[in-house]
């Protein structure tokens, strides 16, 4: 037993290192241009809401208690850009018959940076945050319902399985993203918010590059919403993917803007912040590569099944401890496990696009999601304001979290 454990670990390894028969230039394209484009987002992406935190003590109050005062503008920031996807997404398929997939990604990538000038402007302006929340979600429709209908199409090896692709595009980003949160902090640190976000910008022009030239794309036709909708939305076959991608994108807010949050509270230190999501993050890499290989030969259930148990756990335990020890202990616990908990999920995604429209299923995908974030970000919201308390978030991001094994039926 011993020793086919062991063959099976080396047969793994092995496969990791070899050359990919089916690795093409559109394919290589597409990780460089997400790895690149990761570094950039991981520079700032848990900054973004300790930015806004600071910011919101000069902000109007909107109740008494500061802490909750600055959670329902960070909030607010991110419902404001979810709305804006729910809406740019409901005339995609108009953009698309005009633009095509390419020229929306490149941009998207103009919008993000111009988000990132209004983001700075917040500091003498607050009204600044609204064309900077808007412009977000702009480049989010812009940026990935087109990347991921080239990842679904171009990505695949041939086996219709997204393990081994979804495992090696993370580790690709992860390997550049990595470094973000440490790099990101030293650089506020020494120099402020304003070179941080320069910096990024610069790394966003330059991660276009790569699928500008090398990807090919054909002609595309009109996608009509009521078509997504009759499909998806109202198709019980879909009940269990629309759960699960609305518990994902759940976890995730949750995770975004409180645990940021909390961590800020705790460690009082950009730098601290990014060294304890940069040292994990480099290991999750290398596991994302292993998971992804094994799910593809053995099956995601187990491994999902794992993953998620894992990250609700980590969402529950935030409710009681606080202890600087307790969220190092957390925090790495969670960075090593999202190669259990997302690659799966991810994958399983992919390989459900196929089974229908590959675009008509990613256009339904981002409208789930966001639909999701405004309608949980309204009721946290409520609730903030209703218990002037916060703490409790995590119980809704503990059943988000339990929600994305249904991908999986």
């Amino acid at each position: 037993m011993k020793l086919t454990a062991r063959l099976n670990i080396k047969r793994v390894l092995i496969n990791l290192v070899k050359k990919d028969e089916y690795t093409n230039e559109e394919a290589n394209a597409l990780y460089a241009t997400h790895a690149i484009m990761g570094l950039a987002c991981t520079l700032v992406g848990i900054y973004i809401p300790l930015y806004i935190f600071e910011l919101a003590s000069n902000f109007p109050n909107l109740v008494e208690r500061g802490i909750i005062n600055s959670l329902v503008y960070i909030c607010l920031f991110y419902a404001l850009s979810s709305l804006t996807v729910i809406l740019s997404t409901v005339i995609f398929d108009v953009l698309l018959a005009r633009i095509t997939l390419k020229k929306s990604m490149f941009y998207s990538i103009m919008l993000f940076i111009a988000h990132f000038f209004f983001v700075l402007w917040a500091d003498t302006n607050v009204y600044a945050l609204i064309p900077a929340a808007i412009l977000w979600g702009l480049h989010i429709t812009l940026y990935y319902i087109p990347y991921h209908i080239f990842f679904a199409r171009r990505a695949d090896d041939g086996d219709k399985k997204y393990g081994s692709e979804t495992g090696r595009r993370d580790f690709y980003v992860g390997v550049f993203a990595a470094m973000g949160p440490l790099l990101g902090g030293l650089i506020i640190t020494q120099m402020g918010f304003t070179a941080l976000y320069l910096i990024a910008m610069i790394l966003l022009l330059v991660s276009t590059i790569p699928i500008l030239v090398f990807v090919e794309e054909n002609k595309h036709f009109r996608h009509k919403f009521k078509d997504i909708y009759k499909g998806y939305f109202i198709n019980k076959d879909y009940a269990g993917t629309t759960l699960s991608l609305g518990g994902i994108i759940t976890s995730a807010t949750i995770f975004g803007i409180f645990w940021s949050v909390m961590l800020y509270l705790g460690l009082s230190s950009f730098t601290e912040i990014g060294f304890l999501n940069t040292l994990p993050g480099i290991f999750s890499t290398v596991l994302m590569l292993i998971v992804g290989k094994i799910i593809d030969l053995k099956g995601k259930r187990v491994i999902h099944a794992f993953g998620v148990v894992i990250n609700t756990a980590m969402h529950v335990s935030r409710l009681f401890f606080g202890s600087i020890g307790f969220l190092y202990a957390n925090n790495i616990i969670d960075v090593i496990n999202s190669s259990a908990y997302s690659v799966p999920f991810n994958a399983k995604i992919y390989e459900k696009s196929l089974e229908s429209n590959v675009i008509d299923f990613m256009i339904y995908r981002e409208l789930v999601l966001h639909l999701t974030r405004l309608f949980i970000i309204l009721f946290v919201i409520g609730l903030l304001l209703l218990t002037g308390t916060w703490r409790w978030v995590f119980i809704v991001g503990s059943l988000g979290s339990a929600l994305t094994y249904l991908v999986n039926f």
